[in-house]
């Protein structure tokens, strides 16, 4: 007789905390930079020519991985800013449109203005 297996109910999967991607990549720059810096303080000149190549290939190994994690913040801000777009854009459009009404407003301060001068000018007359 053959037994059934039971099942086992899954453990429960915690959801990936939440990761602050610049964060992230600001720490690895950081240490790509010091990890340059360290390279770039050794003399070239007091180093064998094997050794000379693989130094030079690092220093180029590291500041390509610099370039990149550079590039890789900016597309994050820019896909950021790119987002953000469509709500700036309304409220510029809401902007434009408050500024009209009170040029529209203005326009009747000043005519309303205008015509009590003329108000004024006339009871002079009378007086």
């Amino acid at each position: 007789m053959v037994k059934a297996k039971k099942k086992r109910a899954a453990a429960p999967v915690a959801p990936p905390a939440e990761v602050d991607t610049d964060d992230l990549l600001q720490r690895l720059q950081q240490s790509l930079e010091d990890m340059q810096r360290q390279l770039l303080s050794v003399d070239p000149a007091a180093l064998s020519n094997d050794d000379h190549e693989t130094w030079r290939q690092q220093v180029n190994t590291v500041s390509l991985a610099i370039t990149k994690v550079r590039n890789a913040r900016l597309a994050a801000l820019s896909t950021e800013i790119s987002a953000q777009l469509p709500a700036l854009q309304s409220a510029t459009d809401q902007l434009a449109e408050s500024l009209a009404d009170l040029k529209a407003a203005n326009e009747i301060i000043s005519t309303i203005a205008e015509g009590i001068g003329v108000i004024t000018q006339i009871l002079t007359l009378f007086a």
